[in-house]
């Protein structure tokens, strides 16, 4: 018979249940620092702003509750945010740079949300209806 004294065993026995339930703890804590990471970074993730009133349907241009004079910027014209540009205008940026664009028309590709710092990428929201009417990258109804 080549079996181990019951003393040795018990303790061989032990050690590998506490081996196992270390094991056990530090999968659950690789697991909540996972989750954890993924919380922490959708949180600091940027997300469209909305900083204008809405216009109602059939409504042309830009909410007025904004300062008079400072839409001074025409089309072309670069700018650093949507404050900058004239109505009808959006700042949007192209190529690195920040420039003053035609808001989209019906059909037209447009973009659905800003980003932080009050300006859009590639394409300006649509002229009537906004953001809310910019359905899978383009301007629908017709203006």
């Amino acid at each position: 018979n080549t079996s181990l004294p019951l003393g040795i065993a018990q303790r061989v026995l032990c050690k590998g249940m506490q081996a196992l339930h270390v094991s056990c703890i530090l999968l659950l804590c690789a697991g909540f620092m996972h989750e954890a990471a993924a919380w922490v970074e959708e949180m600091i993730e940027q997300k469209p702003i909305d900083l204008s009133l809405s216009p109602k349907i059939g409504q042309v241009g830009q909410a007025s509750w904004r300062k008079p004079g400072k839409h001074s910027k025409g089309n072309g014209e670069s700018c650093s945010n949507n404050s900058q540009c004239r109505s009808g205008l959006c700042c949007v940026r192209e190529s690195g740079a920040r420039i003053c664009r035609p808001k989209a028309l019906g059909g037209q590709p447009c973009s659905d949300g800003q980003v932080k710092g009050g300006y859009y990428h590639d394409h300006c929201p649509c002229l009537v209806g906004g953001e809310d009417y910019c359905k899978q990258r383009r301007c629908t109804g017709s203006f």
